[in-house]
């Protein structure tokens, strides 16, 4: 009886036989190969790669309000032209704008001084709007947009071309520096004062030996070129291209 018990108990335990797992299918072997392989090409490769990179900053081109295409290459951080008589004091270069030949320029002159709401100077006028002091600006004046008054300026092989403005704001005048350019556009600003000091020479005429300038009585050539410079400071520079050696 015992005998039998045991017997019984030994079959009961006895281990099931295990069925055998199907293959994987195709699909299931090709996800699995894909996971392995970007696994191993994540871990050896450089830190580098794995950056996306980084997208070069273009800067944006900006229309005046005479449809002239602008970028600011500097913005400026002093006043701008918040008042309708401001007078400005500005640096420029003229050069056409594939080849990169120099038309004009002030650097190392004095700089063009106006009233840009005031008087209406090709160009300049609507080049300076929204800057302040201390700003750099180019501007990209196709063929179509040279002002009449100074198509004859620009030699006619290039005239295609177009032409390349930069501009930077120096300086908001005031008082007696920003007095002359307020009255008189830089056009015919040194016209008028020339042939206003040319009548005044004759009033020396009028006036006791005593009381005659000294560049008048003795001649000076100093006292004169001085003078000269005075006037041309208080003018600042002509906007005629022609009068900057083209």
């Amino acid at each position: 009886m015992a005998l039998a018990t045991l017997t019984l108990l030994s079959c009961s335990f006895a281990p099931t036989p295990l069925r055998p797992r199907p293959a994987p299918s195709r699909a299931v072997l090709s996800r699995r190969a894909s996971a392995a392989a970007l696994v191993m090409v994540t871990k050896d490769a450089p830190t580098g790669l794995l950056q996306q990179p980084k997208q070069e900053q273009v800067t944006p081109w900006q229309l005046t309000a005479d449809g002239l295409k602008f970028v600011d290459e500097e913005l400026g951080t002093g006043p701008g032209l918040e008042e309708p008589g401001s007078v400005v004091s500005v640096h420029y270069t003229v050069s056409f704008a594939v080849s990169g030949e120099t038309l004009g320029t002030t650097r190392g002159k004095w700089p063009l001084t106006f009233a840009p709401n005031k008087h209406d100077v090709p160009l300049f006028s609507d080049a300076v709007q929204g800057m302040r002091v201390g700003g750099k600006r180019r501007l990209s004046v196709p063929a179509s947009k040279i002002p009449p008054s100074q198509v004859r300026n620009v030699p006619q092989d290039n005239y295609a071309e177009g032409l390349r403005v930069e501009v930077e704001l120096l300086e908001i005048e005031t008082g007696a520096k920003a007095l002359i350019p307020s009255l008189l556009p830089p056009g015919n600003r040194r016209v008028t004062i020339a042939r206003a000091l040319f009548a005044l020479s004759f009033v020396p005429y009028l006036l006791p030996a005593e009381l005659r300038p000294g560049w008048y009585q003795g001649g000076d050539p100093a006292l004169i070129a001085q003078a000269h410079q005075v006037t041309s400071m208080m003018g600042g520079a002509s906007i005629d291209l022609s009068a900057l050696g083209l």
